[in-house]
């Protein structure tokens, strides 16, 4: 018998994610060999009301150009990638211009190239476990997408933790 508050469970009902609200070192390091959902960690970033206005990024990046994946998989033969200024992204994927073709920006380091992104959040304490005490090792990338943008539940090729500024996954 187990708790089933203690799991995400996948569309099929089967748990698929262990549950975690704000867990200790210990607690994390010992589910880390399953995909876990950790909530609780950024209740106090200035990025969950600063970066859901268009008119944030229209002010520090709109200028600034972005790799951009067009499509909804990669592994379709129609998918394919620009680079475009955010500004443009905006207008042609997020306003409503063409809202029937998906687009995003993936893992692409935006703090490289925009510093000031850094003071809105923190590297949660859970990255200690892949790091130790080397948190300048972190890769900060932020994934921009609209509405119908889908990634299924998967693993990556290295540790990681994904952390939901706005919208839903």
């Amino acid at each position: 018998d187990f708790d089933t508050n203690l799991f995400v469970k996948s569309n099929d009902g089967f748990p698929c994610a262990f549950k975690l609200e704000n867990p200790s070192y210990n607690d994390f390091q010992s589910k880390m060999e399953a995909p876990i959902f950790l909530s609780g960690l950024m209740t106090d970033w200035p990025a969950l009301q600063k970066w859901k206005h268009p008119s944030f990024w229209s002010k520090v990046a709109g200028h600034r150009f972005f790799p951009v994946e067009i499509g909804s998989s990669y592994l379709n033969p129609e998918w394919s990638q620009d680079i475009i200024q955010l500004s443009q992204y905006f207008k042609r994927y997020v306003s409503g211009d063409q809202t029937w073709e998906i687009a995003y920006i993936a893992q692409h380091n935006w703090t490289h190239q925009i510093p000031c992104l850094l003071e809105d959040f923190e590297i949660p304490d859970l990255c200690d476990v892949f790091l130790g005490e080397n948190k300048e090792k972190v890769l900060a990338h932020i994934w921009f997408g609209m509405t119908h943008t889908l990634s299924p539940l998967h693993f990556d090729n290295y540790n990681n933790i994904f952390c939901q500024v706005v919208g839903s996954k």
